[in-house]
């Protein structure tokens, strides 16, 4: 998948295999001429209310908003800094409330062809009412929800895209469903601003003001960790890339991750098809705390698992342009493996020096944030024949039905956006939230939301989206798409079909 993860969308697990790199706050802030190392393909900030261009050809083919069918309506807040819901069902953003379709779909009751008695419309209001305010966020005609991302700052539209695919996925139930039991979805999107504080502050309006979170997907997410456990707030993130949020309670994503479980999919490919490589390795990454602590997971998980011998683990700080000297330390050393955690950009400057320097790795293996048309454009000629990409969500080249779907409606929220690993798992939360809120019936708490998914969801992966996840328990995963890098294009490379899949390695008693 990806994204600037994308992301994917890990910073470690997510941000090395689907985000892109992650900084200390003050280093992001410190070196903002920089972010066109890092983040999405374009260059200009993303604005409330205007979306930002994604650059690079579109590998799925996003029909025009004329062939969409529904109308081309939303309930959206893109709310300012100090925010909180209208306490309108409807809101000036990227359009206006939708009304529901007048055929609606029926819900089986207990047989395999229930009596008319038994059929429940979940697009209705059920006889008596739904029971108006259940819980905070809840009203008789609208559930409000939030979705916090990093859409300007240093970086500008970083997490952009996970935010567009919950906005895009929230559009398709407004168009199609209308409401659930007379309720209408409204999504109150926030910027973060890669900043802890922004987090804290959409976070503590949230908690007055939303049933939930849902698709948010940040940096500094660990501002939100406060507030979210305050108020026993259920956010169904994108996905958590920070120790804080991964081990709060009431925080579940759409990709699994645990601290200390590390999925071993890629590491173990390259140790059963490449040998020896693996004991004269090197991890590169860019510089930071985060990154450096996923680093660490996935080093301590690779030696004492698959015996990796990593001879360098080196940190690239993020001023830094000039890589010769890393390269010639490699090359001084013999490493036929390099390892790197970073933005496609660093990728696409450390190979062409590698090229420069007369050295090249038996494999240069990259995470799943680099899986981006720009990618090949920009340094496909210089990287092909030893670089590869490992992908942990469906190919944008390869028609997955649910990623057309996703690739349909965010046409309609972005014309110019593209689908992203991140905004698969963006879409699959917005999914699994509107799935979850349909099955548990008028009488919505945030407990029983939570409990819904901790008891419904330990394998979900949105329809074919992404390998299947275990939600509930936030167990890696650890399936894979090992691709290629050539000249032209990123090409699947193993397994033929579908994905590998393997070993979680566990070092939580280490």
């Amino acid at each position: 998948m990806q994204s600037r993860l994308t992301g994917l969308l890990v910073i470690g697990a997510l941000l090395a295999s689907a985000c892109g790199t992650q900084l200390d706050e003050e280093e992001v802030a410190a070196h903002a001429m920089q972010q066109a190392s890092l983040g999405r393909a374009d260059d200009a900030p993303a604005t409330d209310g205007e979306a930002t261009t994604v650059g690079g050809p579109a590998p799925v083919a996003v029909p025009s908003e004329a062939t969409v069918a529904g109308p081309a309506t939303t309930t959206v807040v893109d709310a300012p800094a100090t925010g909180s819901p209208t306490g309108s069902s409807t809101a000036t953003g990227p359009g206006t409330t939708s009304t529901a379709p007048t055929d609606a779909p029926t819900t089986p009751g207990g047989s395999a062809v229930p009596p008319p008695a038994a059929v429940v419309d979940t697009r209705s209001m059920p006889p008596g009412g739904n029971g108006g305010a259940t819980d905070v966020g809840v009203y008789e005609d609208r559930i409000v929800i939030y979705n916090v991302a990093d859409r300007t700052g240093a970086v500008p539209g970083l997490f952009q895209d996970a935010q567009e695919a919950t906005q895009a996925y929230i559009l398709k139930f407004l168009s199609e469903q209308g409401t659930v039991y007379g309720r209408t979805i409204e999504l109150v999107n926030r910027d973060s601003k890669l900043s802890t504080q922004e987090n804290r502050a959409a976070y503590l309006d949230a908690c007055n003001g939303a049933f939930a979170g849902v698709g948010s997907m940040s940096a500094f997410e660990q501002g939100a960790a406060e507030p979210i456990r305050s108020c026993g707030l259920p956010d169904i993130r994108t996905s958590a890339v920070t120790l804080e949020l991964q081990t709060e309670p009431w925080v579940r994503s759409t990709l699994a991750l645990t601290p200390g479980l590390v999925g071993m999919s890629e590491w173990g490919y390259l140790a059963d098809t490449f040998g020896d490589i693996i004991t004269d390795a090197a991890f590169l990454y860019i510089d930071g705390a985060t990154t450096h602590w996923n680093t660490t997971q996935v080093i301590e998980a690779t030696e004492r698992h698959r015996g990796y011998e990593w001879d360098a683990h080196i940190a690239i700080a993020l001023s830094e342009v000039n890589y010769a000297s890393i390269i010639q330390q490699l090359k001084d050393q013999d490493i036929r493996l390099v390892a790197f955690q970073g933005a496609y950009q660093q990728a696409v400057r450390l190979a062409r020096t590698m090229r420069q320097q007369n050295y090249q790795p038996d494999v240069f293996m990259l995470q799943a944030n680099t899986y981006i048309p720009d990618m090949i454009t920009e340094g496909g000629e210089v990287m092909e024949g030893f670089t590869l990409v490992s992908v942990t969500g469906s190919l944008l080249e390869e028609g997955n039905p649910e990623l057309t779907e996703y690739a349909t409606w965010l046409a309609r929220v972005n014309p110019r956006a593209r689908p992203t690993g991140l905004g698969q798992l963006g879409w699959g939360a917005a999914k699994m939230f509107v799935e979850a809120i349909t099955a548990i019936g008028p009488n919505l708490t945030r407990q029983g939301l939570l409990d819904h998914i901790n008891a419904n969801y330990t394998a979900y992966g949105a329809d074919g989206l992404f390998p299947e996840q275990n939600i509930a328990t936030q167990h890696p995963a650890s399936c894979v798409i090992i691709l290629d890098v050539t000249a032209e294009a990123f090409v699947r490379r193993a397994p033929a079909t579908g994905y590998i899949c393997g070993e979680v390695g566990d070092i939580r008693d280490q």
